[in-house]
């Protein structure tokens, strides 16, 4: 009789878990995996192009950093020309960059960063006409939110999956 008693807790014990693995109807996956993340148009994060600004003195490349949504300055922007001696900066109060000392010719790759808004990077042919400065308008990137790509959703599973 204690045999049966203990066989019955032994099977409970074993058989509960597993049970619930088998019964539970819900599995997570990316949000962005998700049929309404995936069927809507890729927002146009970035909007970039010359501009006729005061020419800077001995600077081969300058230009503005500014909000998409409200046109004002970025200020703390990472600014980097990727070449042969690739250099940094960051933005002033009023968005603005410059690249000074040894002329670059050519094609250059600009990357633009800053935290909460839109990665910019593209290849600009420098220098620019005198007066002509890029000007860059990042959108602000939610970190969070519908489709942000940065959470697990339940999903119901298909009646036929138990795994």
């Amino acid at each position: 009789m204690a045999f049966r008693y203990h066989h019955r807790i032994l099977s409970l014990l074993l058989l509960g878990p597993s049970m619930l693995a088998v019964c539970n109807r819900y599995e997570y996956v990316n949000e962005l995996d998700l049929p309404e993340c995936k069927n809507r148009p890729p927002p146009i994060l970035v909007h970039a192009g010359p501009v006729a600004l005061e020419p800077v003195d001995s600077a081969w490349l300058y230009g503005i950093v500014v909000r998409k949504d409200d046109g004002e300055p970025l200020e703390g922007a990472q600014v980097r020309v990727l070449s042969s001696d690739s250099a940094g900066v960051l933005t002033d109060r009023l968005g603005r960059f410059a690249f000074r000392g040894a002329p670059s010719h050519g094609l250059v790759h600009l990357d633009i960063r800053r935290i909460g808004f839109a990665h910019y990077t593209d290849t600009v042919s420098v220098p620019l006409e005198r007066g002509t400065a890029w000007r860059v308008a990042l959108a602000v990137m939610a970190n969070d939110g519908p489709c942000s790509g940065l959470a697990a959703v339940p999903v119901r599973k298909p009646w036929w999956k138990f795994w």
